[in-house]
């Protein structure tokens, strides 16, 4: 379904990461800002990891490493 440090782009991208529990990496500028962890809830112009919002307009998401655990 997903590969190492594939970006999410879609909203049935970020659905799935979420659904499927798989960690992110947050780029902005093509620069880590955030480690990341696995998507709480996301809108069509925000995400929410670990308790913090990102603006999809201007960041990255990428999978960090990818779980097959459900």
């Amino acid at each position: 379904m997903f590969a190492y440090n594939q970006p999410l782009v879609s909203p049935a991208d970020f659905d799935n990461a979420m659904f499927f529990a798989i960690p992110v990496t947050v780029y902005q500028q093509n620069e880590v800002i955030d480690y990341g962890g696995v998507i709480e809830k996301h809108t069509e112009h925000a995400v929410l990891i670990n308790g913090n919002f990102y603006f999809k307009d201007l960041c990255q998401f990428k999978v960090r490493r990818v779980s097959m655990s459900k």
